[in-house]
């Protein structure tokens, strides 16, 4: 767990939580807000986009209640990204 307590936390995404996030990227309300509505992730694209990430971003998931309800990724800024 990065961070939380026990009803809200963020932690590392892990390899058992592709099924959520075909499943979350496959929802309209979701897609309205990322990639678009015709834009629905299959098993091989959220491989391409969360599991194949470069070694400096860190994916996780956003859990309530031990449940995961979203994705959240962060990695370091480079000193032309923080001018």
């Amino acid at each position: 767990m990065i961070i939380g307590d026990e009803k809200f936390g963020i932690r590392e995404l892990l390899e058992s939580d592709k099924l959520f996030l075909v499943k979350w990227l496959n929802d309209p309300l979701i897609l309205q807000y990322y990639e678009g509505r015709d834009n629905p992730h299959d098993t091989e694209m959220v491989n391409q986009n969360f599991y194949q990430q470069e070694d400096n971003v860190t994916c996780c998931i956003i859990e309530f209640e031990q449940k995961a309800i979203g994705y959240i990724q962060f990695y370091p800024l480079d000193s032309q990204e923080k001018k």
